[in-house]
């Protein structure tokens, strides 16, 4: 009598957490934007040529992740020792509000170990900034091999008409000269 009890009351309680969980329907994410980037002419690169930045951005057809046929590659001609001083970002357009939380996602790679920036910047004509405090990491790469790189963050504040945003907003004038880093793709989430 004991064994049927318990096992009644393990079913009960199994079957709650099971409707329990399958009532939670806040924790669903919405693909908003998914870009392969295979054009450079998706990304726009920003030198401080005053500081004596340089870097190229081209299209590669040989440092491939799977199932694609090329990816965008950017290489450090001439670093310099502040981070934003060589900017390279994905344009988004649209609007963010107060509270509302994303992910992004991006694939990449680089010819050897390195720790860059990652922001994600709200702009518009005489503004510039992020989109919240936690809207800014630091990412490490191993080196020669595909990475996928997130992260997380809330808006602190309306964006709407007349922003756009870089999704990523990656800073790399201080990577040492020579560095290469391959983008593939960035998709971007509201949770």
């Amino acid at each position: 009598m004991k064994m049927k009890k318990n096992l009644i009351f393990g079913a009960l309680f199994l079957t709650f957490f099971a409707f329990a969980g399958a009532a939670d329907t806040g924790t669903q994410s919405k693909l908003v934007m998914q870009k392969k980037l295979d054009e450079p002419k998706k990304l726009y690169l920003y030198l401080d040529k005053k500081a004596g930045a340089d870097a190229v951005l081209s299209l590669d057809k040989e440092n491939l992740p799977e199932s694609f046929q090329q990816v965008c590659k950017l290489e450090i001609k001439k670093r310099t020792s502040n981070p934003t001083q060589i900017q390279l970002m994905h344009f988004y357009g649209g609007r963010m509000m107060e509270g509302e939380k994303y992910r992004v996602e991006y694939l990449l790679k680089s010819s050897r170990p390195v720790e860059f920036s990652v922001n994600i910047i709200a702009q518009k004509p005489g503004q510039c900034r992020r989109v919240g405090k936690d809207a800014s990491s630091t990412f490490s790469t191993a080196g020669n091999v595909w990475e996928k790189a997130s992260m997380e963050f809330t808006v602190d504040d309306d964006f709407e008409k007349g922003f756009g945003f870089r999704i990523p907003n990656l800073n790399l004038g201080n990577l040492p000269e020579g560095t290469a880093i391959w983008i593939a793709e960035v998709k971007f989430w509201k949770l």
